[in-house]
């Protein structure tokens, strides 16, 4: 994630909006690092989402970025590339 926060700095992407999703073991972590770095305006975390809310999430995407430096599968990328929109993602696992 702290990609991300960098990526969400660059010029190019002042407008954009963030959507993270999940409860990951940073999560607070994450959320600290974003209000410090006055990105709060632009950062929606909502934490967990059940499984049949996963499609809605990504249905209000235009890009879909896994910043993730490690992933065991990664099945979220695949459920997003069924969406049909973009998605990015490090080459890791």
């Amino acid at each position: 994630w702290r990609g991300l926060l960098e990526l969400a700095k660059s010029p190019e992407l002042a407008n954009a909006v963030f959507l993270i999703c999940g409860d990951g073991n940073e999560r607070d972590l994450l959320a600290n690092e974003i209000e410090r770095q006055g990105l709060a305006s632009r950062f929606i975390v909502t934490g967990y989402i059940p499984n049949e809310d996963v499609a809605i999430a990504l249905s209000c995407c235009n890009v879909f970025v896994l910043p993730s430096r490690h992933e065991e599968f990664g099945s979220v990328l695949l459920e997003a590339m069924t969406t049909g929109i973009p998605c990015v993602a490090f080459r890791v696992g």
